[in-house]
């Protein structure tokens, strides 16, 4: 039976157009803070070492030379030793101002030696100088030595190296700078 009531429209729903929220695109970061073959997810290995003999032999040193031997040179002439372990060419130091030439010959050579152009294989870094106990770059594999503590530092691996090869490495670093006599040989 039709009835004269009047109906009522129901209202209809009305679903607003859902617009998904823009997403921020992605930021870049400069060139210069992500270096294109930096190291920093490679090999981090560390090793204590007896250094109390090395800092004798640098004291002597100094004290002949009348000129200061820095613990980052002795450092790197061992490394420069075993290098071939790990398949590296080129070894420097960190100094301020650039990389340091790592020298060959006598220990008054290597204090003579001059700048390092391009980037070494091998950097060594005394963080202990700047009182850290460790400190790696990521363009480089790099040694870290650090603070010297009752006659022990910490030298510290960071590369992109085979880990095996690379802890043999830091066992015949650790032992040269036992016997520091080889340093100067």
């Amino acid at each position: 039976p039709e009835t004269d009531q009047p109906t009522e429209a129901l209202p209809t729903a009305v679903t607003p157009a859902v617009t998904p929220a823009a997403e921020p695109a992605p930021q870049a970061a400069p060139a210069a803070a992500m270096p294109s073959n930096g190291v920093w997810f490679g090999a981090y290995l560390r090793r204590d070492a007896d250094v109390a003999a090395l800092h004798d032999l640098r004291g002597q040193v100094t004290a002949a030379l009348s000129r200061d031997l820095p613990l980052a040179l002795l450092i790197a002439r061992a490394a420069q030793r075993h290098a071939e372990t790990l398949g590296l060419g080129s070894v420097a130091m960190h100094a301020e101002g650039g990389a340091r030439a790592a020298g060959s010959g006598s220990l008054r050579d290597a204090l003579d030696a001059g700048a390092f152009d391009g980037t070494p294989d091998l950097l060594v870094v005394d963080a202990g100088a700047l009182d850290l106990d460790d400190l790696h770059f990521p363009h480089t594999t790099t040694l870290s030595v650090g603070r010297v503590q009752d006659g022990r530092a910490a030298l510290t691996l960071n590369g992109d190296v085979d880990a095996g090869r690379a802890a043999q490495f830091l066992a015949q670093v650790a032992g040269t700078l036992e016997q520091p006599i080889l340093l100067v040989l």
